[in-house]
């Protein structure tokens, strides 16, 4: 982890020195921040918050170096990862749907729909996304796509409806365990027992496998068809967002979608 700024630009390596000339100039300007940001509001007004960004900024930059070998990688990549890294002034409110859903969920668009309609009912602030993942499928077009292609990586803390904390901030969400499960709907209603269509590793990446294994991305629920790795709301473990092994499940079936706040 970085102690201070001096340590941030030693020896760097190709990429190493892209990262912290990007980071460099956005932390000497005043902190990382969004183009809409306001003084003494969100990431910028406190060493913490900062240091939750270079958190996450770290988690961005091994990833995108396993992507590449360690090589140079094309400039337009590392600045659209650091990009996603949002000025906040609050939690982040995660849920799972009190109604469940077959796996044909309308793709991903018609996903995020229902976590926007569910957090709208239930007047919940903000702009929802449904934690899930899909894969190339020449039927429909679609490239493959996870939560950390499309999610804002938030330095603020992710909470339940209620406020328990599930997360210190996205890097914390992603590191594999959970401070709780992700155990109450949008109306704040406790979950006993239930599971979520996801396919995606606990952290955001899409799981190895194909459209065939997603519902054909989400889009039916047609007798044969299948989907795979289920999270499970009751899990702190990296079993809140999918099984160590692959089962299984009838597209027919019905279960919950996880949504996080952007």
């Amino acid at each position: 982890m970085f102690s201070n700024k001096k340590e941030m630009f030693v020896a760097p390596t190709p990429l190493a020195a892209t990262f912290a000339m990007v980071l460099g100039m956005v932390v000497l300007s005043g902190g990382i921040a969004s183009a809409d940001h306001k003084p003494g509001h969100g990431v910028g007004s406190g060493g913490e918050e900062i240091q939750a960004q270079i958190e996450i900024i770290e988690i961005e930059i091994d990833a995108l170096e396993s992507r590449v070998g360690g090589s140079e990688t094309d400039i337009g990549d590392l600045i659209i990862d650091v990009g996603k890294l949002q000025d906040t002034s609050g939690p982040k409110i995660v849920f799972a749907t009190s109604t469940t859903y077959t796996g044909n969920l309308g793709g991903l668009i018609g996903a995020d729909q229902k976590c926007q309609a569910a957090a709208t009912r239930e007047f919940l602030p903000g702009t929802y996304l449904a934690w899930l993942s899909t894969y190339p499928g020449p039927a429909i077009g679609q490239p493959e796509v996870d939560p950390s292609d499309r999610f804002t990586r938030s330095a603020a803390p992710y909470t339940t409806p209620n406020g328990i904390k599930v997360a210190d901030h996205y890097g914390d969400l992603v590191d594999g365990t959970l401070d709780n499960p992700i155990a109450e709907d949008e109306g704040g209603g406790t979950i006993f027992v239930g599971s979520t269509w996801s396919h995606t590793a606990a952290n955001g990446r899409a799981i190895s496998g194909s459209a065939s294994t997603t519902c054909n991305n989400w889009t039916t629920d047609a007798f044969g068809t299948e989907a795979r790795f289920l999270g499970n709301v009751n899990s702190t473990d990296f079993f809140w967002s999918a099984p160590g092994a692959s089962i299984p499940e009838p597209c027919a079936n019905s279960h919950r979608l996880y949504c996080v706040q952007q």
